[in-house]
């Protein structure tokens, strides 16, 4: 049990640990906006459950549709925050998934992944490698969401895009083509990773947010 011992042991960007073991937070009160269609851009959002214990989840955007069968690549999106703070429905995040859904024709899939200090290290990565599975498992069209199975496009590879998740990009990019086995299927992404506060265009399209930004290959 933390005590009130006021000697700092350690400070983070994000949050201070004190000797006896009480965590501050620095992190803003977020917000967070329930989905919605946009009637100009014709993005449609939802919420879905992918694991109820532990809790994750996540919110799919969906470019206009212009016919049943028409299909997008899929850009698996991981918030920024130090795994500490926003959240995948925070207005910020919402609206930047929202104009790549349409600036770039792809569905976004980003997730709510648990925080700390109430779920620490490592249940980030599990509960983003829990989603990225579940993604997965639309590949061959009898996924549990039908968003997936009719319009997400795995045919060529989709891209995945992390906040510094894997690796440390700094103010760099690393990127390419990888696959393997997820789930039990062969997935094959192009893999993205950008650098704090860096900007990505595609497709003449500019797409910037604190912690991430997508592209399109």
């Amino acid at each position: 049990m933390a005590s009130n011992n006021p000697e700092v042991e350690k400070e983070f960007r994000f949050f201070r640990v004190y000797k006896g073991g009480r965590v501050e937070l620095f992190r803003p009160t977020c917000e967070k906006i329930p989905v919605s269609d946009d009637p100009v851009t014709g993005v449609r959002s939802k919420d879905v459950i992918i694991s109820s214990e532990p809790p994750v989840s996540a919110r799919i955007f969906l470019p206009r549709v212009t016919n049943p069968t028409q299909k997008f690549p899929l850009l698996f999106y991981i918030h920024g925050g130090g795994f500490s703070m926003m959240s995948a429905f925070s207005p910020q995040y919402h609206e930047f998934c929202s104009t790549v859904a349409a600036k770039a024709g792809v569905v976004v899939v980003s997730v709510e992944y648990g925080l700390f200090p109430s779920r620490p290290i490592p249940a980030c990565y599990e509960d983003s490698w829990a989603a990225l599975q579940w993604v997965a498992g639309h590949v061959n069209g009898n996924g549990p969401d039908q968003w997936l199975n009719q319009h997400a496009d795995f045919s060529k590879g989709s891209p995945f895009c992390f906040d510094t998740f894997l690796f440390q990009a700094g103010s760099g990019m690393v990127g390419g083509m990888v696959g393997g086995m997820v789930g039990g299927m062969m997935v094959k992404m192009k893999l993205l990773i950008v650098g704090n506060g860096a900007t990505a265009t595609d497709r003449g399209t500019t797409a910037r947010e604190g912690g991430a930004a997508a592209i399109v290959a």
